[in-house]
């Protein structure tokens, strides 16, 4: 329930405590602003669901198998019966505030808990609490259901806002805490106006004004700053959140307060994230060939306590692309090979080489399965390995789409441009990237990386998990080739920037190829990375200005290498942190840096606003599935609540703003159905990160059962290609399909013979004898068709 009204602070240099009674069971809690709830009182786990699919959950999140009367009765007793079966109240005293639900019962997944805290209020009182969760969270308050959220998400302070009435004496809040996998927990904490107004600047940051009117309702200062003196409406200038610009300004935001100094704000974007003996990153910032800033953050040692400078050098992953692809460029303006070329020139015994073109490499449309991708990967990519027999694996993949039918990100292809530039060439790699490109620019920092290499200022790559920070997992790099074996520094990188855009890396025929988004050979451009994808480069819209960009990552490190072409700028951030620290991401950062300097040139973004308005009875209209290239967006309805999960990832509730147009909380994202002159949704625009991408819609087959006598028959082997094999399995009288290095998913029957993917848009079709045995089968995805035997 939101608050009516703004709470006013006569003694703003006092900490406020909404209660002088001392607690009278284990569960009571004296509230003092920002400070967490610590006393709870909370059941043993509960299992959600048998099935653990995201609708089972789901349903079971929503449901209640009890009253709340009798739940807050059984914390009295100790003892909660539900469905014929005990749980005991546990009396837990979380000493950091956050909740850690895993330490106290275990890693256990797909199960959920009561939580229950008695609020003592001396008087009536309008308070906010900002609340963290991992995963699904309801709450109710005095019995009043007042925030229900189910979400995939760590525990984050404060991600999800609540006006709340307190009554005077005694209020009794209860949570549900609902896992889905992994970690487990929550907290939560009435909020000062300091608090406050840190989650005024996170919601204008993103453009989330049904918070920005919550916090200003309950007090958040319109003038309160961040950071280097950084207002919300500084914020809200610099993102083009105009509405969200207006609202402050009629709220009493001043908008004569100067802005920051950009390097101040850069200072900031970094300091917030990184604290005392944590990895770090370096970053560079240069525009018309003059660096306006550089500079090194964090550790890039821990156990030496060696600093991060510009000089430190990462290992900076994919960023090595575009020094392939460049490497092909230069030798095809030498004559010594051409984008043309079949990869059969180069391996002649390639499968199906004679249809793959050295640009189907270089734009990742080869359709060559991504070897990074293999269920093993990670298990071996510390160990030893050659050239020759990464190449023998990568041949034994397959192929996921005919050479230019779709966009898929491949490792693989850029795996053999390396080998091919070695081949051409008649020089190792390291040697001719060396010789053609870091040498004469001066790039003496940058190099191939290899097992045993002892750099001068090398940052050591480390992990943020449950967290905390550990030694990530140390990639033998001759596993990574030319899709990501290089390692530099922001100053090297800077140069080669420079280089590249000045023309003197590249002729310019070369350079328009690398720069334009390839197209696929139905006619239309590639959707890819959010926008187009050319030689190496990813090509993509920042708010108007075109982003010239790539970047990298491997366990214990994330790189971004971004150019501005309109603005001649550079930005360059390098972490020695993957997965991440919060709010260090390279990629976002960079695109932060460049509306920093150059906000007012771009165009404005849209605000989310939740509408109350929109008819709801229309939302399954929406329900269904849309193909977003190599994965699916499913979405679902439950009740007047609207959720889409892509394939791969956690399902999330989706909002509206307008008519037929939705936006996702979690990430800065939306989507609008459009129907045709029928009414009828025909496919929808998929707007992040300032690109937009057409999805189409998926017409659904409709499962029939089969008998399991029948689905015992298709058990078996069946050769895709030399060495690539895909097996049928049956669990029960449930189908798989388990490709060669790939994970194992479900097949679904449209007819006795014909069977159907979910996860991706594709569909096997099983072949007989006249005898009726099964002698083989046929996969159609996309182009490709395949026959198959069955050899086992």
């Amino acid at each position: 329930m939101k608050a009516v009204c703004r709470l006013h602070f006569v003694l703003l240099f006092f900490v406020v405590v909404l209660s002088f009674m001392a607690p009278a069971n284990p569960a009571a809690n004296l509230l003092t602003e920002d400070e967490f709830i610590s006393n709870w009182s909370i059941t043993e786990p509960i299992t959600a669901a048998a099935a653990t699919d995201q609708e089972s959950q789901q349903k079971a999140f929503s449901t209640e198998a009890l009253d709340l009367q009798t739940l807050t009765a059984s914390a009295t007793t100790g003892e909660l019966v539900l469905n014929e079966k005990s749980y005991a109240w546990n009396e837990i005293q979380a000493a950091t505030g956050i909740v850690d639900l895993v330490k106290e019962f275990g890693a256990l997944e797909y199960c959920y808990v009561y939580a229950i805290a008695h609020l003592t209020s001396a008087t009536e009182r309008n308070t906010l609490f900002g609340l963290g969760s991992d995963d699904g969270v309801k709450v109710w308050l005095n019995g009043e259901l007042i925030h229900e959220n189910f979400i995939g998400r760590p525990v984050n302070p404060d991600d999800d806002l609540l006006g709340v009435q307190l009554q005077a004496g005694e209020n009794i809040l209860i949570l549900k805490i609902h896992n889905l996998q992994r970690d487990w927990g929550f907290c939560l904490r009435p909020l000062s106006q300091n608090k406050t107004s840190d989650a005024l600047a996170r919601a204008v940051n993103e453009g989330n004004v049904d918070d920005v009117e919550l916090l200003l309702s309950y007090g958040a200062d319109p003038n309160g700053m961040i950071g280097p003196d950084l207002t919300p409406l500084h914020i809200a200038t610099i993102k083009g959140r105009q509405q969200i610009a207006d609202l402050l300004q009629q709220s009493g935001a001043d908008p004569q307060i100067p802005m920051p100094e950009k390097t101040k704000i850069i200072e900031f974007l970094f300091e917030r994230a990184i604290k005392d003996n944590y990895p770090g990153a370096s970053v560079l910032i240069a525009q018309d060939g003059r660096i306006l800033y550089e500079n090194g953050y964090g550790l890039a040692n821990i156990e030496q306590a060696i600093p991060i400078e510009p000089r430190t050098t990462f290992r900076i992953g994919s960023v090595t692309k575009q020094f392939t692809a460049a490497a092909i460029l230069k030798l095809q303006e030498e004559g010594k090979l051409s984008v043309q070329d079949k990869l059969s020139t180069f391996i002649p015994d390639f499968p199906r080489g004679d249809e793959v073109r050295l640009f189907h490499l270089l734009t990742h449309t080869s359709g060559i399965t991504t070897y990074t991708d293999t269920h093993d990967f990670l298990d071996k990519v510390t160990d030893d390995i050659t050239t020759d027999q990464l190449i023998e694996e990568i041949k034994s993949l397959g192929y996921t789409f005919s050479p230019g039918e779709a966009w898929s990100y491949c490792n693989s292809g850029y795996f053999l441009l390396g080998y091919i530039v070695e081949k051409v060439s008649g020089l190792t790699f390291d040697a001719y990237l060396m010789q053609t490109f870091f040498q004469p620019l001066d790039m003496q920092q940058t190099g191939v990386y290899r097992k045993g290499l002892n750099l001068p200022h090398e940052a050591i790559g480390y992990s943020f998990e449950n967290d905390s920070v550990a030694l990530a997992l140390d990639w033998n790099m001759d596993f990574a080739g030319g899709a990501g074996n290089l390692y530099s520094n922001v100053e090297d990188l800077y140069k080669w920037n420079e280089a590249v855009f000045g023309g003197t890396v590249l002729k310019p025929a070369s350079l328009s190829a690398a720069f334009a988004p390839v197209v696929l050979n139905n006619g239309e451009q590639a959707q890819a990375m959010g926008g187009g994808y050319g030689y190496g480069w990813s090509i993509t819209n920042l708010r108007g200005l075109q982003c010239i960009s790539h970047g990298g990552g491997l366990h214990g490190f994330n790189t971004a290498l971004m150019r501005l072409p309109e603005k001649n700028m550079t930005v360059v951030v390098l972490c020695n942190c993957a997965p991440n620290i919060p709010n260090l991401n390279p990629g976002q950062i960079s695109r932060d840096i460049a509306e920093i300097y150059h906000y007012e040139s771009m165009t404005r973004q849209e605000e989310r606003r939740i509408s109350t308005t929109v008819d709801t009875s229309l939302y399954d209209d929406y329900v269904g599935k849309y193909d977003y290239g190599q994965a699916i967006l499913t979405v679902r309805r439950s009740g007047d609540r609207l959720f889409a999960q892509l394939t791969g990832q956690a399902e999330y509730e989706i909002f509206p703003s307008a008519p037929d147009k939705f936006f996702w909380k979690i990430v800065d994202a939306q989507i609008e159905f459009v129907r045709d002159e029928n009414g009828h949704i025909i496919h929808g625009l998929h707007t992040q990160n300032g690109a937009t991408i057409k999805v189409a819609r998926i017409e659904e087959s409709q499962e029939v059962a089969v008998p399991v006598e029948i689905l015992q028959t298709y058990v078996g082997d069946y050769e895709l290609a030399p060495n690539f094999i895909l097996s049928i399995t049956l669990e029960g009288e449930q189908l798989y399909s388990q490709a060669t290095g790939q994970s194992k998913v479900e097949i679904y029957a449209k007819s006795e013979t014909e069977f159907f993917l979910k996860v991706v848009v594709a569909s096997i079709t099983f072949v007989k004898d006249a005898n009726g045995l099964v002698t083989g089968l046929v996969l159609d995805q996309g182009s490709v068709h395949i026959e198959a035997p069955k050899i086992k």
